[in-house]
């Protein structure tokens, strides 16, 4: 295993040789846009697999097409506090990374599960936004968008999926849409954006 950076979002994670065709595992960039970290920098700082203190200093080019902050109505006001996030995403080393990057502020609890199922169990009148994946085992997230009628939560959701809004889930169905790959910045903008609301 050797670490290597993603260009398109700044994480840092281990990559294998063995699976050579592998995307970034945080946002889903190709392989070709995974460089290797020289050894001397390979420290602490930059030693987490999941996207952490490397992840956190990734921002958006000006081009990215998931880039949010220019039409975003919060840029300048006051960042939310006490806000509680819940994510729910079935890849583990993207779930650590959504929940590295949905601790905007020291003050806000970020609780992640594995599934849909979990998340049903976790989402109650405490969280204020719930993320989650589209497609995930045992409970789909739109078969959870639906299902959270019938509990008390009653924050915003915000989708980070693979695939395109569709009948099945869109963004009629919930409060935020965003799809992968998507850079720290697009998702970080989206998320307080909901926070805010």
């Amino acid at each position: 295993m050797a670490l290597v950076t993603c260009e398109n979002c700044g994480t840092v994670q281990e990559y294998s040789i063995f699976e050579g065709t592998t995307p970034c595992r945080a946002c889903g960039a190709s392989a070709e846009s995974l460089s290797p970290v020289a050894d001397g920098d390979s420290d602490e700082s930059v030693s987490d697999p999941a996207g952490g203190p490397a992840a956190d200093s990734a921002a958006a080019s000006p081009g990215d097409s998931n880039d949010t902050s220019a039409a975003d109505p919060t840029a300048g006001a006051t960042e939310p506090t006490d806000v509680t996030v819940l994510v729910a995403e079935d890849d583990e080393a993207f779930r650590e990374t959504i929940g590295r990057w949905s601790a905007v502020r020291d003050d806000w609890d970020v609780r992640t599960v594995p599934n849909g199922r979990s998340a049903l169990e976790a989402a109650d009148e405490t969280v204020d936004v719930l993320v989650l994946d589209r497609r995930m085992p045992g409970l789909s997230g739109a078969e959870l968008v639906q299902q959270l009628e019938d509990t008390s939560f009653d924050g915003d959701v915000l989708v980070v999926s693979a695939y395109e809004a569709d009948d099945h889930l869109s963004e009629r169905d919930v409060d935020g849409y965003v799809t992968k790959p998507v850079s720290r910045q697009a998702y970080v903008d989206a998320l307080r954006w909901l926070a805010s609301s």
